[in-house]
């Protein structure tokens, strides 16, 4: 619901730059993909979650198109893809994590990226 807020309020101009502005979306995608990945723990972070996120993404980009004050954007888009494949790259390194890898643990240890 706070990104849903956050992603339909006026932002002033000088406040948001495209660079930061494309980070935001990455580590915004990136952390929503860790909670997803660890609200269904019995499958596996694939295409149904990643394409959910990215589904989500998109809604939000639409929603924005038809506001007055806020506008669509592709490279949003492709940082949220980028956020969301991160996460993914990131999973063999989390699974080594002490207070992380309980949440694989409750799979099959040969499911490298449940």
């Amino acid at each position: 619901m706070a990104i849903m807020l956050a992603t339909t309020v006026r932002i002033p101009e000088e406040v948001s730059g495209a660079i930061n502005d494309q980070l935001g979306h990455a580590l915004a995608f990136f952390i929503l993909s860790l909670l997803m990945d660890f609200s269904f723990v019995q499958s596996r972070f694939g295409l149904a979650k990643a394409g959910a996120l990215f589904a989500y993404g998109t809604v939000i980009e639409l929603i924005q198109h038809q506001l007055p004050y806020r506008d669509f954007s592709l490279a949003d888009l492709l940082a949220n893809g980028a956020g969301i494949f991160a996460y993914w790259l990131s999973i063999p390194l989390l699974q080594r994590l002490p207070r992380l890898k309980t949440r694989w643990s409750q799979r099959s240890p040969d499911a490298r990226f449940s």
